[in-house]
């Protein structure tokens, strides 16, 4: 999900993939929205229109709070985002990217161009080509033409900004849908709340 920029992108403020879904707010009543979907990385997916959606959340409970649990997801993501493109180094950003992207897509190989993610980021692609340049030298990717693939993630987590780990699998609307015993109990941790905890600032 992006917001569109001057320069004839967007900059990515969410994504989803196999943990959630996207497109619901004409479900719920928000109205327009100023972002844009865009698929990055090639993959399947399903769809079910609006009308249909919105009709089965208020048939089946389980779905009615993956509904939720997504829309919090999204904001969680918007709002860390954010403050994440402020207040964080480029590398760190670029790394935080690409352990979330592998996560989500359940691989090592991430098959998305330098310009993409460049764009994504709000980043120039000759900033993304020099920082991955340098990733790879370090030994933590690999790189091919339209490829990426996380050689060291260890050596990847170490250079990323703390955004990675607040935005790891263990807050997926598909897992926390898991554990019904949290989702009645409201703990207080930002994503069942909808009040996400304040996002971490540093100097730069």
């Amino acid at each position: 999900m992006r917001v569109p920029s001057n320069k004839g992108g967007g900059i990515e403020v969410a994504s989803i993939c196999r943990e959630g879904v996207a497109g619901i707010e004409d479900a719920f009543g928000v109205g327009e929205v100023p972002t844009f979907g865009l698929a990055q990385i090639a993959g399947t997916s399903e769809s079910i229109g609006v009308d249909e959606f919105a009709e089965a959340t208020q048939k089946d409970r389980a779905l009615s709070v993956m509904a939720g649990l997504n829309r919090s997801w999204i904001r969680w993501q918007s709002q860390l985002v954010a403050d994440c493109d402020a207040t964080h180094w480029a590398r760190e950003r670029l790394c935080r990217w690409l352990l979330l992207a592998s996560d989500r897509m359940g691989s090592t190989t991430i098959v998305a161009s330098q310009d993409s993610i460049a764009d994504g980021l709000g980043l120039l692609r000759t900033t993304v080509t020099l920082l991955t340049l340098d990733l790879e030298v370090a030994g933590a990717i690999q790189t091919r033409r339209g490829k990426i693939t996380v050689c060291d993630r260890a050596l990847l987590e170490s250079s990323a900004c703390i955004c990675c780990a607040k935005l790891d699998s263990s807050k997926w609307p598909s897992h926390r849908l898991a554990a019904p015993i949290r989702i009645a109990t409201h703990e207080d941790d930002g994503l069942n709340t909808g009040r996400p905890e304040s996002p971490h600032h540093h100097d730069l």
